[in-house]
Parts: structure tokens; C-alpha cells; sequence
């Protein structure tokens, strides 16, 4: 019954708060949802540029968002699988279910915190290489299935003149890609380290 009343209850502050939303924006004329939202990221990033150290890129600060979120959570993860049965020992005491959460955020900030700018280039970069990667494979892929699992003879007859050309030409277009791949991403690569 305690977890319907605390649903209903969190309902009710949701509502509200959805429903208070258009007496905020009207409140002032020149604002927008957009806006808010955009003072809220903006915010955020202001933390994560760790300013008071030295300046840093909005890029920078993204990406150590990201990686103290993913380092969270990893370590969140991990501090509940290795201490599962540790944890209902320390149930009992006040407070004892909040250590992983705890141990997980000071180890998440201190990893974003102390983690050189050239480093969070270097994951950014790496990250992005690989999705690309997988992204180009894809069509690459795509390409070959188009030349070897659509356009192919029925059954019983001979291959085309014409479905050898049409491979042929999605065989070089393949090849032209990969060839100018490297320079692409070359070029278009920040220059790091």
C-alpha cells in the first residue's frame, strides 16, 4: 500500500508540475520550452567545463558528462554485483543500501574530474571512428547483398552481360569508397596528439 501512495503521490507532483508549465511560460513572453531546456544543458555543461581548473571546449565538457555517466553507471553495476550479499548484511544498518551509489559517484568524479582534455579528445575521436566504421560496413554490406543476393539469375538460367555490369560497377564504387575512406577521415579529423 506505502508503494501506491508514494506512485500517487508522485503522479500528483508530475501533474502539477505539467500542468503549472504554461503559467511559467507566460510569465515571460520571450521564452520557450527550447529555451529552458537549453538553460538546463547549459548548466550542465558549465559544471562539466570544470571552469575554475582552466577553460575548456563545450566538447570537452560533453564528453566528460558522458563519460562520468557511463563510468557511474559501470561502477554502480559492478559495486552491486560484487557486494550483493554484502549489501543485505549492511541493510540493516542506516543508510547501508546507499554505499554503492555513494562509492560509485566519488570514483565516476574523480575519474572525469582528473581526466586530461587530450584523453576525452582521444575517446570522442575513438568513439566516433568505430560507429563510423560500423556505419560505412553497413552500407558496404548493403551493397553486396544488392549485387549477390538481389540481382541474380532465376533459377535454371544463365547471368546476364547486364547483371555482370551492374555488379561490376557496385564493385568499384565499393572499392572507390574504401580507397578514399582513410583520406576522408584523415582530413576531417581534429588533429590531437
Amino acid at each position: 500500500m506505502n508503494t501506491h501512495k508514494r506512485t500517487f503521490t508522485l503522479s500528483a507532483i508530475i501533474l502539477a508540475l505539467i500542468a503549472a508549465l504554461p503559467f511559467v511560460l507566460a510569465a515571460d513572453p520571450f521564452s520557450s520550452l527550447e529555451k529552458i531546456i537549453y538553460s538546463a544543458f547549459r548548466i550542465v555543461l558549465d559544471i562539466f567545463k570544470l571552469g575554475f581548473l582552466k577553460g575548456s571546449s563545450d566538447l570537452v565538457a560533453f564528453t566528460r558528462l558522458m563519460i562520468w555517466i557511463i563510468t557511474f553507471a559501470l561502477f554502480h553495476a559492478a559495486m552491486q554485483l560484487l557486494m550483493g550479499s554484502s549489501l543485505r548484511n549492511l541493510a540493516s544498518a542506516k543508510g547501508g543500501q546507499k554505499l554503492p551509489a555513494v562509492i560509485s559517484f566519488c570514483l565516476a568524479t574523480i575519474t572525469a574530474v582528473f581526466m586530461p582534455e587530450s584523453v576525452l579528445f582521444a575517446i570522442g575521436v575513438t568513439y566516433s571512428a568505430v560507429w563510423a566504421a560500423i556505419i560505412l560496413c553497413a552500407v558496404f554490406a548493403g551493397m553486396l547483398y544488392i549485387c549477390y543476393g538481389v540481382i541474380k539469375p532465376k533459377e535454371g538460367e544463365r547471368t546476364s552481360p547486364w547483371m555482370h555490369a551492374v555488379r561490376l560497377l557496385i564493385l568499384l564504387f565499393c572499392w572507390m569508397l574504401i580507397s578514399n575512406i582513410s583520406l576522408i577521415i584523415e582530413a576531417s579529423l581534429p588533429k590531437v596528439i
